[in-house]
């Protein structure tokens, strides 16, 4: 219903609505953050307290410490729905690209792969 509606609008704006569609990824943003939780912080992760010191340049317990002090302070890491009802990125995913930008000084492209977080 609410796809006919935006369609009747821009056939009313005098253009098509094929023109103006631009092409949508579905990322999957649920399941990356289960594999994240699955990788790094379930009780039994795939990757041992070595290789998440080495990917996330700390340990774990100050990974957390920061995922958690961000979430209080800062509302853009809190979990939200969308505009279609559907989950957001989850804090964890959030804090961890954000740590992984200031890590390694990467492009958020990077970030599309793992986490399933584009821009």
């Amino acid at each position: 219903m609410v796809r006919k509606m935006v369609e009747t609008i821009l056939d009313n704006e005098g253009c098509s609505s094929e023109s103006k569609r631009k092409k949508y990824i579905v990322r999957n943003r649920i399941t990356a953050h289960h594999l994240l939780v699955r990788d790094y912080f379930s009780p039994n992760p795939t990757y041992d307290a070595t290789t998440f010191r080495h990917r996330f340049r700390m340990n774990h317990d100050l990974f957390l410490r920061i995922s958690n002090d961000v979430l209080s302070k800062y509302e853009y890491f809190q979990q939200k729905t969308d505009a279609c009802g559907s989950l957001g990125f989850s804090t964890l995913q959030k804090v961890t690209t954000a740590i992984r930008h200031l890590a390694y000084g990467t492009s958020s492209d990077i970030m599309d792969e793992y986490i399933k977080m584009f821009e």
